[in-house]
């Protein structure tokens, strides 16, 4: 099963909250991507390390 989850600002969360993201990261369950502009102008999404 995917599901798609999308936080445009994840700033305001509270600790516990920021807590869970983090653990869902580190088990990789939760993959944290982000939209990259190319040199040609496109944009793509990219893995965030």
């Amino acid at each position: 099963m995917n599901l798609f989850l999308c936080f445009e600002d994840i700033d305001g969360l509270e600790e516990k909250a920021l807590l869970a993201l983090r653990e869902l990261q580190s088990n990789d369950i939760l993959v944290s991507s982000t939209s990259q502009k190319q040199e040609n102008g496109h944009i793509q999404s990219g893995k965030e390390l």
